[in-house]
């Protein structure tokens, strides 16, 4: 079921399935979301839980048990209760049950609320753990953005800015198999721009781990219009597209796909988070649009 929040600035669509955004509309009217057009990549901006990335050979063991689990998880693909609807904010809530307990086994529920402040949409994730067991995951986003935004533009028009200069290496993924390589390579080096063309993506997503920003904005020579994401306390972040396709997405994650020599082990999986029974996990991050 789809569901609208408003104010003088902004108008959101959310879909109950996967408690996803599916439109983003300035006080101008112009849709700065990704339109999922099944032709390059067929979501808006899905939620990554209990996973991001991929896990090798799609499984992972726990308590010396095998379990299967898809990239980035089930959660985008789940129908979400509704918490609460109001004209500016809005609240999913999804709960463990005998299908999650199959991919994942604990018992959980995560609530999703985004609520509106001027110009800008904030975006808060709850986790709790209601198992017995300390709980395992990681939790991310991943919202698309339209660019270039008008017809007579092309994605050598467009860059991305951090808001602090960075050295930074990525952690290269195999685009054939989703998992990352060991080995890092140096893509910033006392810079704060990615000058985006038709051969940034041609390897997969970049993903940097331990940025010193806490934000990265989509911003183009051609116009005056501004995407930011803002990702404080995230470790890590994806900015991911493919070759050709006209849209961009900036992704705050808490964890990542596993290393191609990763023995599947959940218990040893890098970025996970350690949650113990009866306790939750908060995090949050914004998008703002300017012009």
């Amino acid at each position: 079921m789809t569901y609208t929040i408003k104010n003088e600035y902004l108008q959101v669509s959310l879909d109950s399935k996967g408690a996803e955004m599916t439109s983003l509309v300035s006080k101008d009217g112009i849709n700065f979301l990704w339109t999922a057009d099944p032709k390059h990549w067929a979501r808006h901006a899905p939620v990554l839980f209990p996973v991001v990335g991929k896990l090798k050979n799609n499984r992972y063991t726990f308590c010396q048990k095998e379990y299967s689990l898809g990239q980035h998880g089930f959660a985008r693909d789940m129908e979400f209760e509704v918490l609460s609807d109001f004209n500016s904010s809005i609240e999913f809530l999804l709960k463990s049950n005998p299908y999650t307990k199959e991919k994942f086994p604990f018992d959980f529920e995560l609530s999703i609320r985004y609520a509106l402040e001027k110009n800008k949409i904030q975006i808060f994730y709850t986790v709790r753990n209601n198992d017995d067991l300390t709980m395992l995951f990681s939790i991310g986003a991943h919202p698309g953005f339209r660019c270039p935004l008008y017809d007579n533009e092309c994605i050598k028009d467009y860059y991305i800015q951090f808001n602090c200069l960075e050295t930074s290496y990525i952690m290269p993924l195999n685009h054939e198999t989703g998992l990352f390589e060991r080995e890092t390579t140096l893509l910033l080096k006392d810079e704060d721009k990615i000058f985006l063309d038709q051969t940034t993506f041609e390897h997969d997503a970049l993903v940097f781990k331990g940025l010193i920003s806490t934000e990265a904005a989509i911003k183009s020579h051609k116009n005056k219009h501004s995407i930011t994401v803002g990702f404080e306390g995230f470790p890590y972040l994806g900015v991911w597209s493919k070759p050709g396709a006209p849209f961009v997405c900036i992704e705050p994650w808490f964890g990542h796909a596993d290393f191609k020599d990763s023995d599947g082990s959940f218990e040893t999986k890098e970025g996970l988070i350690a949650l113990k029974p009866l306790q939750s996990f908060k995090c949050s991050f914004f998008i703002q649009l300017d012009s």
